[in-house]
């Protein structure tokens, strides 16, 4: 199986534009690409709970800038994977939106991906 996290970072004042293109990428994902298992696509939050008296309180640290957005995916296997990534869905999303996003390379988004080895823990 293969995990990873991405992350991009948008422009300013282009996230909420993104909410709608990004609902269909998850939905044409989910319908269309059986290897992929899990596509999960995350704001961050910024509503921590109120610190308790005599506790540290409970924040993001370092501070995660507005404008993150943080992919969590897993796929059955490397086919699986190179099928999401140079295939219609996610590659008409980025050359869609490429330009909401800041740019890397080449002009695409500037993106981390972080590939995991599942270890320890649990699912439910």
């Amino acid at each position: 199986m293969i995990s990873l996290y991405s992350t991009w970072w948008v422009k300013p004042d282009k996230t909420q534009e993104l909410i709608t293109p990004l609902n269909r990428l998850a939905a044409e994902v989910e319908k269309n690409e059986k290897g992929t298992l899990m596509y999960l696509i995350n704001y961050p939050r910024f509503d921590f709970p109120t610190v308790k008296p005599g506790k540290n309180p409970i924040i993001s640290n370092p501070m995660v800038r507005p404008g993150t957005v943080v992919f969590f995916e897993k796929y059955e296997n490397w086919e699986a994977f190179e099928t999401h990534l140079y295939g219609p869905y996610f590659t008409s999303f980025v050359d869609e939106y490429k330009s909401y996003f800041v740019a890397g390379f080449d002009d695409n988004p500037f993106v981390e991906v972080v590939f995991l080895d599942e270890q320890i823990g649990f699912r439910r």
